[in-house]
């Protein structure tokens, strides 16, 4: 357990989250009409209903909470939407409005006395993606609870900086399995230091995706049955060794995104510099710290999309590294290396 102050200051106290902040007149006892919510299926098969607007935001959370911090809670006790009051309370619980979450209430009661087990950095990457968290309340804590504390025009903002995080943790281009696990023969799924295999994936679809990939380069993997078997493991090693990649003889993060290239998107039509902003820089600053652009994803942790100094010191890392012209602007050709 960790004691209240290693949770450091809460960065909303200056935000009520009681307040309403633009999500209509919907609570406890009318609750929220079903049309108007979504269930989002996290790590360890929890159904979390929310409003469908933090729909993508609850299930980046907990890929951050499953792959950053190892960490999955427990079915039955986490959850989202309930139509309720406040315990002891006549007051509507934010619960009833749809954008609240508990999360393993065993282990993390509302009381006087703090008692959490939720890793204080988890904390920290939720509440930097607009959730208030109820171990911040003055009295009687309330540790398992977070809430969102923003209008539902500032969710696009908090999606971006979650997939911020995730960037600096896992590829994009790998989007079956935690960072470290690979697809093979007999376990079918699994990792060698020992963690137990992710149980999150659809594991035969994935091979069967494999099997269609290595078919279509040239390696007979025996058909696209989504059985992970001997000729499987045969036509991977055969690519591997073609491919002058280390011979495993199974899929690996990396594998994956070598049998998946991504057509380079289109050049925006204008040059990208210091003073840029919006989307198309925020897809610039995930793909840099994908890359390995040191210290991108900390700076960017108050948010994403403006192209700063910390983004012109990446560019020209990249450029550098890529024996470009070294000017921090991402012109045609700085554009297309970082697409390949």
């Amino acid at each position: 357990m960790a004691s209240k102050a290693s949770y450091g200051s809460n960065p909303h106290a200056e935000r009520d989250p009681n307040d309403d902040h633009g999500w209509g007149d919907y609570r406890w006892p009318g609750g929220v009409p079903a049309e108007l919510l979504a269930t989002v299926t996290v790590p360890g098969d929890i159904a979390i209903v929310v409003r469908k607007e933090l729909a993508e935001l609850v299930s980046l959370n907990y890929r951050i909470a499953d792959l950053k911090y190892r960490r999955r809670f427990t079915r039955g006790w986490t959850g989202g939407y309930e139509n309720r009051a406040i315990a002891g309370t006549s007051t509507p619980s934010n619960h009833s409005r749809g954008k609240a979450i508990d999360n393993d209430a065993q282990d993390n009661p509302m009381s006087s006395t703090f008692q959490c087990n939720i890793p204080p950095g988890l904390v920290a990457d939720w509440e930097a993606t607009g959730w208030y968290w109820g171990g911040r309340y003055i009295g009687r804590a309330d540790p398992m609870h977070f809430e969102y504390c923003f209008s539902p025009s500032d969710v696009a903002g908090h999606v971006a900086k979650a997939k911020v995080i995730l960037a600096a943790i896992i590829p994009a281009s790998w989007p079956l399995l935690p960072a470290g696990h690979c697809i093979g023969r007999a376990t079918a799924v699994g990792r060698h230091d020992g963690i137990p295999p992710h149980d999150g994936a659809n594991v035969q679809q994935a091979v069967a995706e494999i099997q269609r990939q290595l078919t279509d380069l040239g390696f007979d993997s025996g058909g696209c049955d989504g059985f992970f078997g001997p000729n499987t493991e045969t036509a991977v090693l055969h690519w591997q060794q073609a491919r002058s990649r280390r011979m495993t003889g199974v899929i690996t993060e990396s594998d994956w995104a070598a049998l998946h290239p991504a057509p380079p998107p289109e050049f925006p039509g204008i040059p990208l510099a210091v003073g840029s902003s919006g989307p198309t820089v925020t897809d610039i600053q995930l793909c840099l710290i994908s890359l390995g652009a040191p210290g991108l994803a900390t700076a960017l942790s108050s948010g994403p999309g403006d192209f700063g100094p910390a983004t012109d010191a990446a560019v020209r890392w990249f450029q550098s590294e890529r024996s470009l012209e070294i000017d921090g602007v991402v012109g045609p050709i700085t554009w297309t290396a970082l697409h390949s």
